[in-house]
């Protein structure tokens, strides 16, 4: 293998460190965002709206692991199709899909 390949493996893999870096700080806000809407204070309701924007901020830096495509709707998920083939298993390989590819690859099981 030469050292070119073994660069691109190499970077292939710190940008999927990356992707699920994103996804796991998305899933995080997400969950606070969550969480302060929640309430009747206007602290959280106020964080909400800014964290609404780091969202909207981090949806371009996913991509979707089949088809490349980028934007909000790409998300990190636990696989749909171990998940569906085997639901008693508690931890799931997490991959990257937009919600078309997810289902495809969910219908595949």
């Amino acid at each position: 293998m030469s050292s070119n390949q073994k660069k691109t493996v190499e970077e292939e893999l710190v940008e999927q460190e990356l992707a699920v870096a994103v996804a796991i700080v998305r899933i995080g806000l997400d969950r606070i965002r969550d969480a302060a809407t929640r309430t009747e204070q206007t602290g959280p309701r106020v964080a909400a709206e800014r964290i609404d924007a780091a969202l909207a901020l981090l949806g371009p830096l996913l991509t979707c692991q089949n088809c490349g495509k980028q934007g909000p709707e790409v998300e990190a998920m636990d696989d749909p199709f171990t998940s569906a083939l085997f639901p008693e298993q508690p931890v799931h390989e997490q991959v990257i899909y937009c919600e078309p590819c997810a289902t495809a690859r969910f219908e595949e099981s």
